[in-house]
């Protein structure tokens, strides 16, 4: 079966490790994020250029809970998303640049961690609709404005809800529904 540990959710299971950070594999260019539902991430167009965001994230899949810290910055055509522990240290940072994932990882993070859930999650949170349903295989974006849900078949996989007006500013959540996993997001711009 495979191992439902999604995205950031992943990191509610990272143990200590004193080991330095090691490079991440090559990320697929598909990823699943329901049973049936994948997100192709090259036909995503990388987030808008100029972003400086700060995020505090809590994560909880069944009974654990876990905050993190993120920063995502971009440039024209790369986004850089690097996750650490409250206290600091680095837990993973990806660089998304030209349709290619790389980056490094803590050795503490199990090998189901993949840049490629990190980046459907935020995608799936704060690109636009039209973009996303472009990349979505096996579902579709219903999207009112202020939230949004992932659907197959009529049936709610992913429920979003987002800030109104600017969403890097504010607090937004990602329900998992298929994976049984909730974020919490609250976002601000350290730049305008």
């Amino acid at each position: 079966m495979r191992l439902k540990s999604i995205s950031i959710v992943a990191l509610l299971i990272a143990g200590c490790a004193s080991r330095q950070p090691g490079p991440i594999a090559p990320a697929p260019d598909t990823t699943m994020i329901a049973p049936g539902v994948t997100m192709t991430l090259s036909r995503l167009t990388p987030l808008e250029s100029g972003l400086d965001v700060s995020q505090l994230v809590q994560a909880r899949y069944q009974n654990r809970a876990d905050t993190f810290l993120a920063t995502i910055q971009t440039s024209p055509g790369t986004v850089t998303v690097m996750v650490t522990m409250p206290s600091g240290p680095p837990l993973v940072t990806i660089v998304w640049e030209d349709g290619k994932i790389s980056g490094n990882k803590a050795p503490m993070l199990p090998d189901s961690m993949t840049p490629d859930h990190l980046l459907a999650d935020l995608m799936s949170v704060y690109a636009s609709s039209t973009t996303l349903n472009g990349a979505l295989t096996g579902a579709k974006v219903v999207d009112d404005g202020t939230s949004r849900t992932i659907e197959q078949d009529g049936k709610v996989l992913v429920r979003i809800v987002r800030p109104a007006g600017d969403t890097w500013t504010g607090t937004a959540s990602l329900h998992n529904l298929a994976f049984g996993y909730q974020l919490g997001i609250k976002s601000r711009r350290m730049s305008p």
